[in-house]
């Protein structure tokens, strides 16, 4: 079923441009669209658009939104596959860096606007980060300490990887490798430190 027919039929025409909006970041970017394109795709009028968002840059937070529900989901997945609670703390990152890699504008999207870091999308899908981080102390995987200054560490650590990969100063084949070592390296140094 499409976008438009959808939007039409079913009358939410906020959930169908969220929809086209999240497809044309996947697409174009950000930038690369304007709410005429996707007023055009949901088949509505220009100044349809308008009744549910303010201007592009509040779609642009619904799909922010979005997104952190996805990073979300796919923590929960990789966590869910798992038959080591050790290794939560390892699940998550990777879970990460493949968000990363497998969707990197709606990744570069959630880290342009600050505005997006405080919304509920946000702080749900780091929560279930932070826990993983916990679960691994639970299990003597990670030191008793600080969770968050834990969790802070490894997302540090795992999105200065993604950025370099997404900025092309790593491939990909080499950026999951040095996320690999980085990681082993990292959870070893934390045990001694």
């Amino acid at each position: 079923m499409t976008a438009k027919v959808r939007g039409y039929h079913h009358g939410d025409l906020r959930a169908t441009l969220v929809d086209i909006a999240l497809e044309l970041v996947r697409e174009c970017g950000p930038e690369g669209w304007s709410m005429r394109e996707a007023s055009r795709k949901a088949g509505v009028s220009q100044a349809a658009p308008y009744r549910h968002f303010a201007d592009k840059s509040a779609l642009l937070d619904a799909v922010g939104a979005e997104a952190y529900r996805e990073l979300e989901r796919r923590y929960r997945a990789a966590i869910g596959e798992s038959s080591n609670p050790a290794g939560a703390a390892r699940v998550v990152t990777h879970a990460y860096l493949r968000f990363a890699l497998e969707e990197p504008r709606l990744f570069r999207l959630i880290f342009a606007s600050p505005r997006l870091h405080g919304t509920p999308e946000a702080k749900s899908s780091y929560a279930v980060f932070e826990q993983a981080i916990r679960t691994a102390q639970d299990h003597a995987a990670l030191p008793r300490g600080s969770t968050t200054l834990l969790a802070h560490t490894l997302w540090s650590a795992i999105h200065g990887v993604a950025d370099l990969v997404l900025s092309g100063s790593f491939g990909r084949r080499h950026g999951k490798e040095v996320a690999e070592s980085m990681i082993d390296a990292l959870i070893r140094g934390l045990h001694v430190a």
